[in-house]
């Protein structure tokens, strides 16, 4: 899950850009963080870090 998760997220992102992706709680994930999302495998995880790579990111 997290290598499908990496893949997802824009190329250009700074390891520190995925950290803070992973701590920030997302709408997507129901207002969860990704790295809480990741050991329960939801599928919700990896369609935000597809969101991920068409919304800017500062």
């Amino acid at each position: 899950m997290m290598e499908r998760i990496l893949n997802s997220l824009p190329d250009d992102l700074t390891p520190w850009q995925i950290a803070f992706w992973m701590v920030s709680p997302k709408p997507e994930i129901g207002g969860g963080r990704p790295m809480d999302a990741l050991a329960s495998e939801d599928d919700r995880v990896l369609l935000s870090a597809e969101r991920a790579g068409r919304l800017p990111m500062g």
